[in-house]
C-alpha cells in the first residue's frame, strides 16, 4: 500500500495509461501531471508519464500541504497541532500515517510515499519542513515527551528546548535547584529530528 493510496479513499480516475510518477504503479486511468507552478519536489518523482488516481488527488488537495492529518485504511482526519502528541503516544490502527505541518509551505510528506506504518512500536512520520521522513519509536515518544514536559514544569522556556541551548540563568537556577543532571540528559537528546517534532507539538 502506497501513502496516496492510504490516504485517498475517493480517487478521481483519469484516461492515460501508464506509470505513475510518483508511486510508480502502472495505471489504466491515470492523469496528466500536475502540480503547482512553484512546486520544488521534482527529485522524488522517478520515470513515468502520469500520476496514478491516488496520488493525483493527494496532489491536488491543497490542504493536504497546509494541514496537518493522520490517515488510517478506515480515515483520513486533518488534525490540530494539540491532538498529535495523543496520536503518537497511542497510534490509530493498523496500517497508518501521521503528517505534521509546521508553516505550511512544503509537501512533507513526498519523501514517504512507501512509508506506510503497519506497527506501532517503530514507525515513520512526515514533518514540514523536513524534506525527509522521521523514523522513531514509540518508546522514544514517551521518554522525550515526558523530558520536555518535566523541562517546561521547570519554567524553562520552550524557546531554549527547541533550539538546544540552555542559557546561563538556567544553568544557575538547575544547580541551585539541583535538577542540572536533568539539563544534561536533555542536552544528548536534543537537535534529534523527533526531539524538534515533539517541541513543536507540545505545550
Amino acid at each position: 500500500m502506497t501513502l496516496s493510496q492510504l490516504v485517498i479513499k475517493r480517487p478521481l480516475k483519469g484516461s492515460i495509461k501508464g506509470t505513475c510518477v510518483w508511486c510508480g504503479l502502472e495505471t489504466k486511468e491515470g492523469h496528466k501531471i500536475k502540480v503547482s507552478d512553484n512546486f520544488t519536489g521534482w527529485s522524488y518523482f522517478g520515470h513515468g508519464n502520469c500520476m496514478c488516481p491516488y496520488c493525483y488527488s493527494f496532489f491536488c488537495n491543497q490542504n493536504f500541504r497546509r494541514r496537518s492529518w493522520f490517515a488510517t485504511e478506515k480515515e483520513t482526519r486533518f488534525i490540530k497541532r494539540n491532538e498529535v502528541l495523543g496520536i503518537l503516544l497511542e497510534p490509530p490502527q493498523l496500517p497508518w500515517f501521521l503528517y505534521i505541518v509546521k508553516n505550511g509551505q512544503k509537501q512533507g510528506w513526498l519523501s514517504c510515499i512507501h512509508k506506510v506504518n503497519f506497527t506501532h512500536d517503530v514507525f515513520y512520520i512526515a514533518y514540514e519542513p523536513f524534506e525527509q521522513p522521521v523514523m522513531t519509536t514509540r518508546r522514544q515518544v514517551e521518554q522525550l515527551s515526558f523530558l520536555i514536559e518535566r523541562l517546561r514544569a521547570l519554567k524553562i522556556s520552550k524557546a531554549e528546548i527547541q533550539k538546544g541551548e540552555f542559557k546561563m540563568k538556567t544553568w544557575e537556577r538547575a544547580i541551585k535547584g539541583n535538577y542540572d543532571g536533568l539539563l544534561r540528559v536533555a542536552l544528548k537528546e536534543m537537535k534529534t529530528p523527533i526531539w524538534e517534532v515533539l517541541c513543536h507539538v507540545s505545550k
